[in-house]
């Protein structure tokens, strides 16, 4: 990830970078602000231990930020293990289900309102959705082969197949899932008529051989 990053920031041109809570650890907090010179702004754990003040956190007085009273607002917060303080902004969920969840963002970029951070963050799910896909509907995760052109071709192919989906997704107005199940059912209906043709050229065959 860190290599990734820092071929990116390389044209200086990038503002923040988005992460969930996989790449949250302070050598990532770290290397990104003071190698790339840029910002983040990630999910953490609600167990991720945290300072009030630059003095707590030189004392080693760090608390779990679920044990921490957060507002609605942007707080400012020391990580532990981090390099610099944090803005930390806490937003209870509703699920599907009825059920909740809490979301805890950090940034590096202590100019930021709670309301930017959520926002700017929102972007990152069309990367999900992205994964996804490609995983899904694409069959992105079933290469059986071990060399690593044919790995490269069927991600390439994985990719295209993704693209013409995004592009029929514009023109139908329906999402990929949808689409897929719609191929699913003619190549279903295609097949069955081809098995169809098949056998009433069979059955002909034998009328005339008998």
């Amino acid at each position: 990830m860190r290599s990734m990053v820092q071929r990116l920031t390389r044209s200086k041109q990038i503002s923040y970078v988005l992460c969930d809570s996989w790449y949250s650890s302070k050598k990532n907090m770290n290397y990104l602000v003071e190698k790339c010179e840029t910002h983040f702004i990630m999910s953490v754990r609600c167990n991720r231990a945290a300072a009030r003040n630059q003095k707590d956190a030189q004392g080693g007085n760090f608390r779990p930020l679920q044990e921490l009273k957060l507002g609605k607002g942007a707080v400012k917060l020391y990580l532990k293990g981090v390099h610099f303080p944090v803005l930390i902004v806490k937003r209870v969920c509703k699920n599907a289900d009825g059920s909740s969840s809490t979301l805890y963002l950090a940034t590096s970029d202590l100019e930021l309102s709670a309301e930017q951070m959520l926002r700017f963050y929102k972007r990152r799910w069309k990367v999900e959705e992205y994964h996804k896909s490609m995983k899904s509907n694409c069959s992105l995760g079933k290469c059986q082969a071990h060399s690593l052109l044919c790995q490269q071709s069927h991600f390439y192919l994985a990719a295209l197949a993704f693209l013409l989906l995004e592009k029929t997704k514009v023109k139908e107005d329906q999402n990929h899932f949808a689409l897929k199940k719609q191929l699913n059912l003619l190549t279903i209906k295609y097949g069955m008529k081809i098995i169809k043709q098949y056998l009433h050229s069979k059955t002909k065959m034998i009328h005339s051989a008998a």
